[in-house]
């Protein structure tokens, strides 16, 4: 429960801050992410009915909880380098091509073993 206060100068009224919702809400950072989570996978609609909110402030947690997964994309490191590369699944009939993330090898002294040591150290597959 907030409590408000009015201003005597001027009569304005306003409440004390809300630490645990957040200004201008009226419900947890937890119970908002958990409501966006759940209309991920069902119905706006019916996550509203199931858990008694409205369903205008139901969009507004999808639209929060898909704002911060895409901001978390953009933070992931994007590679300095993709190599591309075609096969043949079935000679003359099937091809598939392959893209890879290079990473900066370091030279040594042994060249030996290299296509292995390079083999290993692909980051990640994308078909």
């Amino acid at each position: 429960m907030k409590r408000r206060f009015r201003c005597p100068s001027c009569g304005k009224v306003f409440t004390e801050p809300d630490v645990v919702c957040g200004w201008r809400r009226r419900s947890t950072q937890r119970f908002r992410e958990y409501l966006g989570e759940e209309a991920l996978h069902q119905t706006v609609r019916r996550v509203a009915q199931k858990e008694g909110v409205g369903e205008s402030g139901d969009r507004r947690c999808v639209t929060e909880e898909v704002g911060r997964r895409l901001e978390v994309r953009k933070r992931a490191d994007t590679p300095k380098f993709i190599g591309v590369d075609e096969f043949s699944v079935r000679k003359n009939y099937l091809y598939h091509t392959l893209s890879y993330c290079h990473l900066q090898f370091k030279r040594g002294g042994n060249n030996g073993g290299d296509r292995r040591k390079r083999a290993k150290e692909v980051r990640g597959v994308w078909g």
